[in-house]
């Protein structure tokens, strides 16, 4: 116990102790409570109207956002909903199939009448073989549905006649301007 008694520093009773801060703290205590006296308005403003935006914009939104991802998780491995999108989408090919079927045999039908017709024609011909008329007709029987003459339709020309651009102007008789691009490179001169 005597060590103990050794290491008590009796202290006077006018002697105030002097607590020594460091030095590091002292100075960002100044640099923070400066900062706040030049700004502090400015920071108490913009730290309301962040509190602000992110009770009234930024939270609804992002708790919106969580609840959609949690509803469509949901979704997506729940087995009434799959088994629905299933039943629509085979609904769906189902009616593609039917209107392409449909589809199909309006084509055979009409290909059909196509191949009856020209049966038809075929007999014909050899029809008009055996009675010495010819063997096919070579005129085609759109072209005899029409009127036979044709009105041809006034039209005006924009150029004349003998007119070629490709061949060039004449020099001679002030057809042509003589004008003609200039060369392509550098410009000629000194420097």
């Amino acid at each position: 116990m005597g060590d103990a008694e050794d290491a008590w520093v009796e202290v006077e009773d006018n002697e105030v102790p002097v607590n020594q801060n460091p030095e590091v703290l002292t100075k960002n205590y100044d640099l923070v409570t400066g900062f706040l006296s030049t700004y502090g308005w400015i920071v108490l403003i913009s730290a309301a109207v962040l509190y602000y935006l992110w009770k009234n914009r930024i939270q609804p939104a992002m708790s919106k956002l969580h609840a959609s991802s949690q509803l469509s998780a949901h979704k997506k491995y729940d087995s009434s909903e799959i088994e629905r999108r299933q039943m629509a989408m085979d609904a769906h090919r189902k009616r593609l199939q039917d209107e392409h079927d449909r589809k199909a045999a309006e084509h055979a039908v009409k290909q059909a009448e196509l191949e009856e017709k020209k049966r038809q024609e075929k007999l014909e011909d050899w029809d008009r073989h055996q009675a010495g008329l010819g063997y096919r007709s070579k005129v085609k029987k759109a072209e005899t549905e029409q009127p036979a003459t044709v009105i041809p339709k006034n039209k005006k020309r924009l150029r004349d006649a003998d007119y070629n651009p490709l061949m060039g102007g004449e020099t001679s008789g002030g057809d042509s301007s003589g004008w003609r691009p200039a060369r392509r490179g550098p410009a000629a001169g000194g420097g």
